[in-house]
């Protein structure tokens, strides 16, 4: 594991989730809330919801957050 931990927001975008996995190289990513753990978001997940035109106009603003599709209630364990 890694020191530095990349997280997204919960109310981040699928869109800017994708870019931030893209850039980062990531599988799985922790979901923060108000620097708080809320979630996972894993890569397959991700691109299961995505579709395959970004066509924003074509899709709810409310379903396109990190929070409709994360895994909830994480289990976190301290080092």
């Amino acid at each position: 594991m890694s020191t530095e931990v990349i997280s997204v927001g919960s109310t981040d975008s699928l869109w800017d989730a994708e870019r931030i996995f893209k850039i980062n190289h990531l599988r799985h990513a922790p979901v923060m809330e108000e620097g708080e753990l809320v979630g996972m978001l894993s890569l397959l997940d991700l691109q299961a919801h995505l579709p395959e035109e970004k066509d924003v106009s074509s899709i709810d603003g409310k379903e396109m957050m990190v929070s409709r599709i994360m895994a909830t209630n994480p289990i976190a364990i301290q080092a």
